[in-house]
Protein backbone atom coordinates (compact mmCIF):
# COMPACT_ATOMS: atom_id res chain seq x y z
CA UNK A 1 0.00 0.00 0.00
CA UNK A 2 1.33 3.72 -0.47
CA UNK A 3 2.08 5.71 1.85
CA UNK A 4 -0.53 8.33 2.62
CA UNK A 5 1.06 11.86 2.14
CA UNK A 6 -0.24 15.23 1.42
CA UNK A 7 -0.26 14.51 -2.06
CA UNK A 8 -2.35 11.47 -2.12
CA UNK A 9 -4.98 12.77 0.52
CA UNK A 10 -5.52 16.49 -1.43
CA UNK A 11 -3.51 15.70 -5.10
CA UNK A 12 -0.30 17.30 -5.88
CA UNK A 13 -1.57 20.61 -7.63
CA UNK A 14 -3.40 21.47 -3.86
CA UNK A 15 -0.72 20.75 -1.79
CA UNK A 16 1.20 24.59 -1.75
CA UNK A 17 3.41 23.80 1.17
CA UNK A 18 4.62 20.44 2.58
CA UNK A 19 7.34 20.46 5.79
CA UNK A 20 7.71 17.22 7.27
CA UNK A 21 10.66 16.46 10.01
CA UNK A 22 11.82 13.17 8.29
CA UNK A 23 12.54 14.78 4.74
CA UNK A 24 14.85 17.78 3.43
CA UNK A 25 15.71 19.46 6.85
CA UNK A 26 19.50 20.98 5.77
CA UNK A 27 21.42 21.57 8.73
CA UNK A 28 23.59 25.00 8.89
CA UNK A 29 25.97 24.72 11.97
CA UNK A 30 25.34 21.39 13.92
CA UNK A 31 22.23 21.49 14.98
CA UNK A 32 20.92 24.40 13.95
CA UNK A 33 18.06 24.19 10.97
CA UNK A 34 19.45 25.99 7.73
CA UNK A 35 16.29 25.04 5.71
CA UNK A 36 13.41 23.25 6.22
CA UNK A 37 13.03 21.79 2.57
CA UNK A 38 9.27 22.25 0.90
CA UNK A 39 8.37 18.11 -0.26
CA UNK A 40 5.37 20.21 -2.47
CA UNK A 41 7.63 21.33 -5.54
CA UNK A 42 6.77 24.66 -5.31
CA UNK A 43 10.08 25.46 -3.75
CA UNK A 44 8.26 27.22 -0.19
CA UNK A 45 10.69 26.07 1.98
CA UNK A 46 11.35 27.69 5.43
CA UNK A 47 14.59 29.03 5.77
CA UNK A 48 16.28 31.12 8.73
CA UNK A 49 19.76 33.24 7.52
CA UNK A 50 20.07 34.47 11.12
CA UNK A 51 22.26 31.79 13.05
CA UNK A 52 20.78 32.86 16.16
CA UNK A 53 17.60 32.37 14.93
CA UNK A 54 17.43 29.08 13.80
CA UNK A 55 15.82 26.35 15.16
CA UNK A 56 17.14 23.26 15.96
CA UNK A 57 17.17 19.29 14.91
CA UNK A 58 18.93 16.98 17.32
CA UNK A 59 19.05 14.22 15.20
CA UNK A 60 18.04 13.49 11.55
CA UNK A 61 14.51 12.94 12.08
CA UNK A 62 14.27 14.83 14.95
CA UNK A 63 11.44 17.30 15.27
CA UNK A 64 11.84 20.98 14.72
CA UNK A 65 12.70 22.34 18.48
CA UNK A 66 11.32 26.38 18.54
CA UNK A 67 13.28 28.32 21.95
CA UNK A 68 10.10 30.46 22.23
CA UNK A 69 12.83 33.19 22.11
CA UNK A 70 14.49 34.05 18.42
CA UNK A 71 13.74 31.28 16.60
CA UNK A 72 11.45 31.02 13.69
CA UNK A 73 11.25 30.01 9.71
CA UNK A 74 10.23 31.89 6.70
CA UNK A 75 9.06 31.33 3.68
CA UNK A 76 8.77 34.41 1.13
CA UNK A 77 5.44 35.38 -0.40
CA UNK A 78 4.69 33.78 -3.63
CA UNK A 79 1.79 33.21 -5.95
CA UNK A 80 0.88 29.76 -5.20
CA UNK A 81 0.53 30.92 -1.69
CA UNK A 82 -2.08 32.99 -2.24
CA UNK A 83 -5.45 31.87 -0.29
CA UNK A 84 -8.48 33.55 -1.58
CA UNK A 85 -11.42 30.83 -0.95
CA UNK A 86 -10.04 27.72 0.37
CA UNK A 87 -7.45 26.87 2.66
CA UNK A 88 -6.59 23.85 4.77
CA UNK A 89 -3.74 24.36 7.20
CA UNK A 90 -2.03 21.41 9.09
CA UNK A 91 0.14 21.25 11.78
CA UNK A 92 1.76 18.75 14.27
CA UNK A 93 3.13 20.25 17.04
CA UNK A 94 4.20 19.67 20.50
CA UNK A 95 4.08 22.74 22.67
CA UNK A 96 6.57 23.09 26.25
CA UNK A 97 5.16 26.41 27.12
CA UNK A 98 1.30 27.21 27.26
CA UNK A 99 1.32 30.34 28.99
CA UNK A 100 1.31 33.96 27.68
CA UNK A 101 0.77 34.78 23.50
CA UNK A 102 2.56 32.08 21.02
CA UNK A 103 2.66 32.02 17.03
CA UNK A 104 3.10 28.79 15.58
CA UNK A 105 2.19 29.60 12.24
CA UNK A 106 1.59 32.96 10.11
CA UNK A 107 1.00 34.66 7.09
CA UNK A 108 1.00 37.63 8.35
CA UNK A 109 3.68 40.85 9.15
CA UNK A 110 2.32 41.46 12.29
CA UNK A 111 -0.12 38.49 13.67
CA UNK A 112 -3.01 40.07 12.10
CA UNK A 113 -2.81 39.38 8.39
CA UNK A 114 -4.55 36.97 5.99
CA UNK A 115 -4.20 34.21 8.79
CA UNK A 116 -2.38 33.18 11.88
CA UNK A 117 -2.36 30.38 14.56
CA UNK A 118 -1.83 31.72 17.59
CA UNK A 119 -2.31 30.64 21.02
CA UNK A 120 -3.67 32.37 24.18
CA UNK A 121 -2.64 30.05 26.96
CA UNK A 122 -3.50 26.67 26.37
CA UNK A 123 -6.33 28.21 24.10
CA UNK A 124 -5.83 28.20 19.98
CA UNK A 125 -6.46 31.02 18.03
CA UNK A 126 -7.41 31.23 14.17
CA UNK A 127 -7.13 34.03 13.20
CA UNK A 128 -8.31 35.17 9.12
CA UNK A 129 -9.39 38.15 6.90
CA UNK A 130 -7.46 41.17 5.67
CA UNK A 131 -8.93 44.33 6.21
CA UNK A 132 -10.22 43.83 9.40
CA UNK A 133 -10.00 40.45 11.95
CA UNK A 134 -12.14 38.14 12.67
CA UNK A 135 -11.00 34.17 14.62
CA UNK A 136 -12.00 31.01 16.03
CA UNK A 137 -10.93 29.92 19.26
CA UNK A 138 -10.86 26.42 20.28
CA UNK A 139 -9.21 23.30 21.44
CA UNK A 140 -6.91 23.04 24.08
CA UNK A 141 -3.03 22.71 24.11
CA UNK A 142 -0.92 20.72 27.11
CA UNK A 143 2.53 21.28 27.73
CA UNK A 144 4.69 18.47 26.80
CA UNK A 145 2.05 16.78 24.90
CA UNK A 146 1.96 16.40 20.93
CA UNK A 147 -1.48 17.51 19.16
CA UNK A 148 -2.74 17.61 15.51
CA UNK A 149 -4.42 20.78 14.57
CA UNK A 150 -5.92 20.97 11.12
CA UNK A 151 -8.37 24.06 10.19
CA UNK A 152 -10.18 23.69 6.99
CA UNK A 153 -11.72 27.64 5.74
CA UNK A 154 -14.07 27.55 2.67
CA UNK A 155 -15.52 31.51 1.66
CA UNK A 156 -18.31 29.74 0.40
CA UNK A 157 -19.92 27.95 3.83
CA UNK A 158 -22.97 29.66 5.46
CA UNK A 159 -22.14 31.35 9.00
CA UNK A 160 -18.86 31.53 10.79
CA UNK A 161 -19.29 27.34 11.39
CA UNK A 162 -19.82 27.03 7.85
CA UNK A 163 -16.72 28.81 6.94
CA UNK A 164 -14.20 28.08 9.10
CA UNK A 165 -13.83 24.52 11.14
CA UNK A 166 -11.76 23.23 13.51
CA UNK A 167 -10.01 19.33 14.20
CA UNK A 168 -7.62 18.88 16.89
CA UNK A 169 -6.41 14.76 17.52
CA UNK A 170 -8.89 13.70 14.56
CA UNK A 171 -11.95 15.12 16.49
CA UNK A 172 -14.05 18.24 14.88
CA UNK A 173 -14.14 20.72 17.27
CA UNK A 174 -17.32 23.32 18.52
CA UNK A 175 -14.80 26.52 18.19
CA UNK A 176 -16.35 30.20 19.18
CA UNK A 177 -16.19 32.80 17.42
CA UNK A 178 -15.63 36.02 19.66
CA UNK A 179 -14.69 38.79 16.97
CA UNK A 180 -15.88 39.64 13.68
CA UNK A 181 -17.84 37.75 10.39
CA UNK A 182 -15.76 34.80 9.14
CA UNK A 183 -15.05 36.46 5.29
CA UNK A 184 -15.72 34.80 2.38
CA UNK A 185 -12.42 35.76 0.80
CA UNK A 186 -9.02 36.36 1.67
CA UNK A 187 -7.41 38.96 0.77
CA UNK A 188 -4.01 38.01 -0.53
CA UNK A 189 -1.10 40.10 0.34
CA UNK A 190 2.96 39.51 0.44
CA UNK A 191 3.47 38.56 3.62
CA UNK A 192 6.00 35.67 4.53
CA UNK A 193 4.38 32.68 6.06
CA UNK A 194 6.50 31.80 9.23
CA UNK A 195 7.09 28.76 11.34
CA UNK A 196 7.48 29.48 15.15
CA UNK A 197 6.67 33.13 15.28
CA UNK A 198 5.04 36.06 13.23
CA UNK A 199 7.49 37.46 10.30
CA UNK A 200 7.59 40.89 12.47
CA UNK A 201 8.42 38.68 15.04
CA UNK A 202 7.17 39.37 18.88
CA UNK A 203 5.07 36.37 19.95
CA UNK A 204 7.68 33.08 19.89
CA UNK A 205 6.37 29.43 19.58
CA UNK A 206 8.33 27.25 22.39
CA UNK A 207 8.36 23.58 21.49
CA UNK A 208 8.58 20.66 18.83
CA UNK A 209 6.69 20.77 15.44
CA UNK A 210 7.17 17.94 13.28
CA UNK A 211 5.20 18.84 10.10
CA UNK A 212 3.21 22.06 8.59
CA UNK A 213 0.99 21.51 5.56
CA UNK A 214 -1.07 23.89 3.67
CA UNK A 215 -3.56 22.97 1.06
CA UNK A 216 -5.68 25.28 -1.38
CA UNK A 217 -7.93 24.32 -3.54
CA UNK A 218 -9.99 22.06 -1.61
CA UNK A 219 -12.65 23.88 -0.03
CA UNK A 220 -14.68 20.98 1.28
CA UNK A 221 -12.60 17.92 2.14
CA UNK A 222 -14.35 14.91 2.37
CA UNK A 223 -14.50 13.25 5.65
CA UNK A 224 -11.98 10.39 4.56
CA UNK A 225 -9.83 12.92 3.57
CA UNK A 226 -9.61 14.59 7.49
CA UNK A 227 -9.50 11.11 8.65
CA UNK A 228 -6.38 10.60 6.51
CA UNK A 229 -4.77 13.91 7.17
CA UNK A 230 -5.03 13.91 10.41
CA UNK A 231 -3.54 10.17 10.13
CA UNK A 232 -0.55 11.93 8.24
CA UNK A 233 0.44 14.40 10.78
CA UNK A 234 -0.02 11.97 13.74
CA UNK A 235 2.97 9.77 11.92
CA UNK A 236 4.57 12.73 10.60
Amino acid sequence: MAAITPKTIFGPANVRRWLDRRLGVLIGTAPDVATWTDQSGLANSGAQAVELSRPHQAEEGDPIVFDGLLQYLSTPDADSLDATTSLIVGVSVKPDLVTGNHCIIAKSATGIGEWSVQTNGAAIRFFIGTPGVAWSEGGTLVAGQRTRLIWVFNGGGIGNAGRLRQWQDGVQQSPTYPVGAIPSTITPSVNPITDGAFSSPAQFFDGDMFASVIVIGVPEPTAGQIADFDSYLAGA
